[in-house]
C-alpha cells in the first residue's frame, strides 16, 4: 500500500493498494506483454482512527481556564540579546549578592574578633615589657649600688693596707738593717775562723 497525502477533495489518511497502481507505473517483467491501458481506478482503504480523549466537563473546563488565566505567565515578546543578558545578570546578582553579603558579614565578624584578640595580646606583651623593663632598671640600680659599695669597700681596704704598709715600713727598714748587720757579722766570723785555722796549722 502507498500513503496518499490528503488534499483537496480527498478523505484524510487513505492508502492505495499497489495492485491498483496504473499499469504504466508497474514494473514490466521480461517476456510479458504490455496490457492494454486500463482506466486508472484507485481503491481507498480507511484507516482506523485513534480513540479521542474524553472531553472534560464544563465545570472542569471552567476550572482549568481559571487556573490557566491566573497561573500562566503572560506572553513575553522576543527580547534582544542585551536585554536578555541584562535580565540574566540581574537575576544572578539577586541570587548571589545576599550570599556574598552574608559571607562578608561573617568575615567582618571574624576579623573584628581577631583584631580584638590581637589588641589584647599586644596589650599583654606591652605590660610584660613594662614589668621587665622596671625589673631590669631595679636590677641595674641595685648592681650599680652594689658595685659602688664594693668599690668603696675595696678602696677602703686598699687604704687600710697602705696605712699598714706605711706603719710597718720603719719596722721593715729596721729588720733589713738588722739582717744586714747580722750578715756582716757572720761574714766576719767566718773570715776570722778561717784565719785562726790557717795560723794554727802553720805552727804544727
Amino acid at each position: 500500500m502507498a500513503y496518499r497525502h490528503p488534499g483537496p477533495g480527498n478523505p484524510p489518511h487513505q492508502f492505495i493498494h499497489y495492485s491498483n497502481i496504473p499499469t504504466q507505473f508497474q514494473q514490466q517483467r521480461p517476456g510479458q506483454r504490455t496490457p492494454a491501458t486500463q482506466p486508472q481506478v484507485f481503491t481507498t482503504v480507511p484507516v482506523a482512527r485513534m480513540p479521542q480523549p474524553q472531553q472534560p466537563s464544563q465545570q472542569q473546563r471552567r476550572s482549568q481556564t481559571t487556573l490557566d488565566t491566573h497561573f500562566q505567565p503572560p506572553p513575553q515578546a522576543v527580547q534582544p540579546y542585551d536585554q536578555i543578558a541584562h535580565n540574566v545578570a540581574t537575576r544572578v546578582m539577586a541570587a548571589v549578592v545576599p550570599v556574598l553579603e552574608e559571607q562578608n558579614r561573617q568575615i567582618v565578624g571574624r576579623v573584628d574578633k581577631l583584631e580584638s584578640s590581637v589588641r589584647n595580646i599586644v596589650a599583654n606583651i606591652e605590660k610584660q615589657f613594662e614589668v621587665a623593663n622596671l625589673n631590669l632598671a631595679k636590677a641595674l640600680q641595685a648592681a650599680h649600688n652594689q658595685q659602688r659599695t664594693v668599690t668603696t669597700n675595696v678602696l677602703s681596704q686598699v687604704k687600710q693596707l697602705n696605712d699598714t704598709v706605711d706603719t710597718l715600713q720603719p719596722l721593715v727598714n729596721q729588720v733589713d738593717m738588722t739582717v744586714t748587720e747580722l750578715y756582716e757579722r757572720v761574714n766576719d766570723r767566718e773570715a776570722g775562723g778561717a784565719f785562726f785555722v790557717v795560723f794554727v796549722g802553720a805552727f804544727r
